[in-house]
């Protein structure tokens, strides 16, 4: 899974990038020429050169065909109104093909979360998000270009619309060619040539890229399982009820009148029953998440925020860029009055106005959170976190609705912990020993729910260090015949390839602890009575399994020297009952729904026979992974021949699988097929 890493690509990761100015030739030269150079150095080496090729060429054809240097304030505007027009015809064209889809049969609910639009010159489509990102990320990389600029000009109004797109696609381009290498360096992907001459890029391990695909795909249905709970429930709610899950208040309208500067009105939201509010959908899955324990954190970094009152400002955010969205004209970018309207500008006093009335709190709180969600160069992850993008030389805000609107709500949340002083390694100090005290506090009370496994105990303390005992251990438990030890690890979900790299690095650590900790137990079986509160004698005859356990689902499955990374969300299943809802439909008329139950294992005997192997391939992520195909799209190089992208594709459900969803969704609604919320 890591083997393209070697001692040469570990070094090269300190060169400057071939998409850099600064790249330097010499540096990847000696690489090649190392006697120690193994076949994916060499690769490395290719892929830097021809990048650097491709980099070059665009940076040389916009310096033939200047783009004009205009002022930060009229470039701020223009790219993020741009963005604003090119999410929204995504946003069009993804509704388009989510009801194309539905009327030929699609039943899966992940599926059509999936599915692909822009199939242009007989290459695949790309999924809808994807093009967000991309635009998103694009949009992000010109406003950091232009974050130092003093100068510029005004453009006029008849040059707005051809530079709009201009700039988009160098930057688009430009953004493209820092993620390859990214994937290049960190992932290990490479260039390959057909016997057409066509060149294609790819992973040197399909199986398992498609894996880490799937734990995300999973990530994002776990996200809405308890969402579902929710829209399954709104219909039947009374307004009271409904009005108790929402925001108290929020933006509804805006009022304009001649003479007055324009207000926001401030009220109660409508609590109808046929639509379900955006924050409802957001809270639910966040508070479900593997996130929900630090909700209510105050945020090192950030006194007085959380990320619940952080959730409440997006939320109202998002209902104040909806309203004056819903006053914008055509798209034309001829005017600067046009162009404000799609950056869709407001004041910073209105933000703080409109936060402080909508949330309660006062103007420095307010304050705070603008400050909080404000872009700037260099912050962390860019727009995904800030989408109050500064105009300078003002007061104005452009506000990048897409993020607000259509970002995953637990990646979100992730960005907002790691800026407020959480980072990417939440075990440390007492966050994780919190996070573990919970976990076996959670396991504990799932134990003696199970059926079918009488003999389960879980130790309620960790196994401390000390002069008799050379190891910490977070979780012993046993589970009939099998002593269970646990590495836990509190990690954020990783974001991009370097993040999954150094996540990976982490798991493979993690799995020499607990294979260390394994054989220390399995030597001292004193110890593990002593903690379980067992025999001697019968802790003796336990069969030792280490595991690593993390309370996300990012690397499931993986196995390092024989031990198996797990979630703490499937193995609650496993030990709880091994008996779990795999596919679910919901009428969303009237709530009512039905489930499909399935088993892990039957009797004792199995459950304690099977549980390596269903770790290792956990029916909760393979449900997703069996289903993804690999496909390319088409990405333009300097000498038009275009350089094919893999990327896999998530199909709809088909076979047995499909036959049970069709029996579902005819239970809950005779006449008409409905898509499936597919749980885990």
């Amino acid at each position: 899974m890591l083997e393209f890493d070697t001692p040469l690509r570990r070094r090269a990761r300190s060169f400057a990038a071939p998409n850099s100015p600064a790249f330097n030739a010499a540096d990847w030269s000696a690489i090649a020429q190392d006697s120690h150079a193994t076949s994916d150095d060499l690769e490395l080496v290719l892929m830097a050169m021809w990048l650097h090729v491709q980099s070059t060429t665009l940076r040389d054809h916009f310096a033939r065909q200047p783009l004009p240097a205009l002022s930060r304030k009229l470039g701020t505007t223009l790219a993020i109104a741009m963005l604003n027009r090119e999410t929204s015809v995504v946003a069009e064209k993804f509704a388009k093909a989510q009801k194309a889809a539905l009327a030929s049969g699609a039943l899966s609910v992940d599926h059509l979360a999936n599915v692909g639009i822009g199939r242009s010159d007989g290459y695949f489509e790309t999924d809808a998000g994807s093009i967000t990102d991309a635009a998103t990320d694009a949009a992000d990389s010109w406003l950091y270009d232009i974050a130092g600029n003093t100068g510029g000009r005004a453009a006029t109004a008849t040059d707005l619309p051809d530079l709009a797109v201009r700039f988009i696609q160098r930057f688009s381009i430009q953004r493209s060619h820092y993620e390859i290498w990214q994937q290049a360096l960190w992932a290990g992907w490479k260039l390959s040539a057909d016997k057409d001459g066509l060149v294609h890029f790819g992973p040197p391990d399909p199986t398992f890229a498609a894996l880490l695909d799937g734990c995300l795909i999973r990530k994002q249905s776990n996200f809405m399982e308890h969402a579902w709970i929710d829209i399954a429930s709104w219909p039947a709610m009374t307004a009271d009820r409904r009005r108790e899950f929402q925001l108290p208040l929020t933006v509804t309208a805006l009022e304009t009148k001649p003479g007055r500067a324009r207000r926001f009105v401030v009220t109660r939201p409508s609590a109808s029953a046929r639509s379900v509010p955006a924050f409802v959908i957001g809270r639910a899955g966040l508070e479900g998440s593997y996130l929900g324990m630090f909700l209510d954190r105050d945020l090192p970094k950030a006194p007085g925020l959380s990320c619940a009152l952080l959730l409440r400002a997006w939320y109202v955010l998002l209902d104040l860029a909806e309203t004056l969205a819903e006053a914008r004209p055509r798209a034309t970018f001829h005017s600067i009055d046009n162009l404000r309207q799609w950056a869709l500008v407001c004041r910073r006093g209105e933000l703080i106005d409109v936060l402080n009335r909508a949330l309660s709190i006062d103007d420095k709180t307010a304050e705070a959170i603008v400050t909080f969600f404000t872009w700037s160069k260099g912050t962390y992850k860019g727009l995904w976190g800030a989408p109050l993008v500064p105009l300078p030389n003002s007061e104005d805000f452009a506000i990048a609705m897409n993020v607000l609107a259509t970002s995953n709500v637990v990646r979100r949340a992730e960005i907002w912990l790691t800026k407020g002083g959480l980072d990417d390694n939440l075990d440390k100090g007492k966050r994780g020993d919190s996070y573990e005290t919970m976990l076996r506090g959670e396991i504990a009370a799932a134990l003696p729910g199970n059926a079918i496994v009488k003999d389960a105990i879980c130790a309620p303390q960790a196994i401390q260090r000390s002069k008799d005992v050379s190891e910490q251990i977070d979780l012993v438990l046993q589970f009939g015949p099998l002593l269970l030890v646990g590495e836990v690890k509190c990690l954020l979900f990783p974001a991009d390839h370097r993040e999954r790299y150094n996540f990976l690095q982490t798991l493979r650590g993690a799995a020499d602890q607990a294979r260390r900790k394994a054989k220390f137990l399995s030597e001292r079986r004193d110890i593990a009575a002593a903690a379980l509160g067992i025999d001697q004698n019968k802790a003796a005859a336990l069969t030792v399994v280490p595991l690593v356990i993390t309370n996300q689902g990012f690397g499931m499955s993986l196995v390092f020297d024989d031990c198996v990374v797990t979630d703490a969300k499937f193995l609650k299943l496993y030990l709880g009952s091994g008996n779990y809802i795999g596919e679910a439909a919901v009428n969303r008329l009237d709530g009512s729904f039905a489930m499909a139950e399935n088993h892990l294992y039957r009797t004792a005997a199995e459950a304690s026979a099977r549980l390596e192997a269903t770790l290792r391939r956990p029916p909760s992520l393979y449900r997703f992974v069996d289903r993804l195909a690999w496909s390319e799209f088409a990405f333009p190089t300097y000498d038009g021949t275009p350089l094919l992208i893999a990327q896999t594709q998530l199909a709809d459900v088909a076979g047995e699988m499909r036959t049970r969803y069709e029996a579902l969704g005819a239970a809950v609604d005779p006449s008409a097929r409905r898509p499936v919320p597919e749980l885990s």
